[in-house]
């Protein structure tokens, strides 16, 4: 709701207006890596999430050495069948 003193644009203000043009300043912030109610619990949330990158990364990896190895096994522009799923034990 507006104020006493703010007054509302007009039809012509409004249509000048460029509407690809940004604000220049914003109230956002960005958002926190995790909400958590403590800094112990964030502390550990952040290792286990590192952990867990660094494990895909070493798996992608190694599913990638596989993939060549596949690859080179057959011919020029065949496709080799697609790996099989590993489930967590």
């Amino acid at each position: 709701m507006l104020s006493q003193t703010e007054k509302c644009m007009s039809v012509t203000a409004i249509l000048a207006q460029d509407p690809h043009s940004r604000p220049a300043t914003t109230d956002r912030s960005p958002a926190p890596f995790v909400h958590a109610s403590d800094e112990q619990i964030e502390l550990e949330f952040r290792a286990q999430y590192r952990a867990f990158v660094d494990a895909f990364r070493a798996g992608a990896e190694r599913l990638r050495d596989r993939a060549r190895e596949l690859a080179e096994m057959f011919p020029l522009w065949a496709f080799p069948p697609a790996l099989p799923f590993n489930a967590p034990a």
